[in-house]
């Protein structure tokens, strides 16, 4: 039976270090273009998709077989840091803001720092705040973020071709380096998944995004996952600023009655 348990923590914990070999290579991959000019950005941002695909299994491997554990959440979180925060930020170095000198290498300090504050946070707050939601912007959505903006920039693999497009880019992704950052630390709840189920009744309108979503990938296929990243990654400040405008609106009609 011991024999058994261990197979079963092992498994999980198996697909956590997939993450980790997915970020981890996808930092071999930039460090190889500073060093040979042989490595792919492309191929880092393609690694970076697959860790999220591990992030996201470890978890439901974990609860399917009753094998979560303290162990495997924080070894999962070590990893996210890896491969959601240094990983993506080297590849934004590497990209475009080493333009920037000290304000680009401090830009991605700064989002590696908050992915790692977000994950810390995460951990102390996942049994009492933090359960089918999220606070704040979760790490692996910002990552994705960044490598679907990367993939899709003509500057990957023609940087030279596009030198006034190349610096307005460069000030647009440090400032969403920024934004990025402050999203993940901040208050904003975004939904989370972990408690969504194919056999639960959803109302109409969810239907219609779905199906909204299946059609945008047909037309566009190579601009799918940025909408959908750019989607998540708005839809926390847009449910917050509506949720208190609606508040602000209920304390006015409390005090005029």
């Amino acid at each position: 039976m011991s024999d058994m348990k261990k197979g079963i923590y092992l498994l999980p914990n198996l697909f956590t270090a997939m993450n980790l070999f997915f970020g981890f290579y996808a930092m071999i991959q930039g460090l190889l273009i500073l060093i040979h000019q042989q490595g792919s950005l492309r191929n880092a941002c393609l690694a970076i998709v697959a860790a999220m695909v591990f992030d996201a299994m470890d978890g439901r491997v974990a609860r399917s077989t009753n094998s979560a554990s303290q162990f495997g959440a924080e070894f999962d979180s070590l990893c996210d840091v890896v491969s959601f925060g240094v990983a993506p930020s080297l590849m934004m170095f590497i990209w475009l803001l080493q333009d920037f000198g000290r304000l680009g290498w401090l830009a991605c300090f700064l989002f590696v720092v908050c992915s790692a504050l977000r994950l810390a946070r995460f951990n102390v707050q996942s049994k009492s705040i933090e359960k089918s939601d999220f606070q704040g912007l979760p790490t692996p959505m910002s990552a994705f973020m960044i490598t679907s903006i990367i993939f899709l920039s003509p500057t990957v693999s023609h940087a030279q071709a596009y030198i006034l497009e190349r610096e307005v880019l460069g000030w647009s992704i440090l400032s969403l380096t920024y934004m990025l950052s402050f999203l993940m630390i901040s208050p904003i709840r975004y939904r989370g998944f972990k408690s969504t189920s194919l056999a639960e009744k959803h109302s109409l309108n969810l239907f219609f995004v779905l199906i909204l979503i299946f059609v945008t990938w047909a037309i566009k296929p190579r601009f799918f996952f940025l909408l959908l990243s750019l989607t998540y990654v708005l839809s926390g400040p847009a449910e917050y600023g509506l949720t208190w405008i609606l508040k602000r609106k209920k304390t006015k009609i409390k005090k005029r009655s």
